[in-house]
Parts: structure tokens; sequence; C-alpha cells
């Protein structure tokens, strides 16, 4: 995802409900900590800044969403549907995570549908 020669780095700020950073502000701060933990070289250049605000990034844990949980995997499976991420599988993901979470859906599901193509393919032979 960046050209020869770059690389690319995504940082994660949490704030509370109701009180948004300065996105110009956290964006030289988180430049700057990265800076301070020798992830950023001093010298290094960031040639692109951008901030995307997600409002409900957060998964609430209780025992009402351990009870729903199961049941919405149980349906979500009996309809066919890979859930994947953050929001498919209601977990907390570094953002990391959720890109892998998602690549391994994409996994199931295509595997899924090999299976039904082969199973399909198999039928009308027989026939």
């Amino acid at each position: 995802l960046a050209p020869a020669g770059t690389s690319s780095i995504a940082a994660e700020v949490a704030y509370p409900t109701g009180s948004p950073p300065d996105r110009e502000a956290l964006i030289e701060r988180v430049i700057a900590d990265l800076k301070k933990v020798e992830i950023l070289r001093p010298n290094d250049r960031v040639i692109v800044k951008h901030t995307y605000d997600i409002p409900y990034g957060y998964c609430i844990f209780n025992q009402a969403r351990i009870d729903a949980l199961a049941a919405i995997k149980q349906w979500l499976d009996q309809v066919d549907i890979v859930p994947g991420g953050r929001y498919g599988l209601w977990t907390y993901f570094w953002s990391d995570e959720a890109i892998v979470s998602g690549k391994e859906s994409a996994e199931v599901a295509k595997r899924r549908l090999t299976d039904l193509a082969a199973s399909r393919a198999n039928a009308g032979s027989s026939a």
C-alpha cells in the first residue's frame, strides 16, 4: 500500500465520546511519539497524513453480548454467511488483527464456494 522506497504506518487513538481531539494536533503528536519510540527516524518524511473517525469502534463486553453472539453466529452459519473483522465477529481487534480476520474469513468463504461448486458438479455428473 505504499510506493517503492516508502512504507505505511497506521495508528489507532481512542478518545471519550463527545470529546474528539484536534485532528491536526493529534497527527503531530502521533508522529512525535513514533519518533520518540524510534519507529520513525528523526529525518523520516511523512508524505500523507489522514485521520478517519470511527464513532463506534469498541465492542461492549457483557452477558447479553455473550448470549446474543452465540445465537447470531449460529444463525449466520445456517444462512452460510462468514463473519469477519471487529464488527462481524463483535470482538475487539487491533486494526491489523481485523485485516487478518477479514482475510481468514475470505478464505473460509472461498472454501465453502469451492466445495459447493464441486458438490453441484458431482450431482450433475451422477444424473
